[in-house]
């Protein structure tokens, strides 16, 4: 081994260099050095060997997934000739709808309807059938019957007339008894209180057009100017 102080190979036995007299400390530094040493390699091999493993991709803790984002649910869209879709009823207590059944057929018009087991006269609002004297009155009577008669009807009243009658609109299920009269040839638009209803008007044109019901009469007179006549 070399003498740290001289650097000159000395005798590992020896108790001094003989080239620079170093006793003691020789044996004290090389010891010093040896120790140094097996503590560095100590330190490497610890942390070398405490390194902690990657952890395996299947050990990943994936994110929960969302659940997806559901749309509002949307009130349902009414389809054209349907019966109104229900709605939380606002109206005055007198002219709020009910379901009711049908009794009878007053006329090509008019029905009467048990509303919580009273009988109750609903007028056909929009729409004016002949009167029992005229053409086609009696049969417009028949047609109204046989849609209403014995049937479960929403009532959905617009007014309260002079003869205490509900003035409404009248479904059977999806179908509108009003315009179907008029469809059918057995009623006209009410042009006094339908001005804005287009869809009734287009209706009695194709009635027309068909010449069906009372429109196979090659003049038929509206009811509201037969009664005038009458009148005068």
């Amino acid at each position: 081994m070399r003498c740290p102080t001289c650097k000159n190979i000395v005798d590992p036995g020896a108790d001094f260099c003989p080239n620079c007299g170093l006793k003691k400390p020789l044996q004290a530094s090389c010891g010093g050095y040896v120790v140094l040493a097996l503590f560095v390699l100590f330190c490497i091999g610890k942390f070398s060997g405490d390194k902690t493993p990657a952890t395996p991709p299947s050990a990943v803790q994936r994110a929960p997934i969302s659940a997806p984002v559901q749309s509002p649910v949307q009130s349902p869209v009414q389809a054209p000739g349907q019966a109104p879709v229900p709605v939380a009823n606002t109206a005055p207590a007198r002219l709020r709808s009910f379901v009711g059944l049908g009794v009878a057929a007053i006329d090509g018009d008019t029905i009467k309807v048990l509303k919580n087991d009273v009988a109750v006269i609903v007028r056909l609002s929009a729409i004016d059938a002949p009167e029992m004297k005229q053409a086609f009155g009696p049969k417009a009577k028949k047609v109204l019957s046989s849609l209403t008669f014995g049937q479960t009807l929403a009532i959905y009243p617009t007014a309260i007339d002079p003869y205490g009658r509900y003035t409404a609109r009248v479904f059977r299920g999806d179908l509108p008894i009003n315009a179907e009269m008029v469809r059918r040839g057995m009623a006209w638009r009410y042009d006094r209180y339908a001005r804005g209803d287009t869809k009734l008007l287009a209706l009695q044109r194709r009635a027309r057009a068909k010449r069906v019901g009372l429109w196979r009469d090659a003049r038929p007179v509206a009811p509201w100017l037969w009664l005038k006549s009458r009148k005068s």
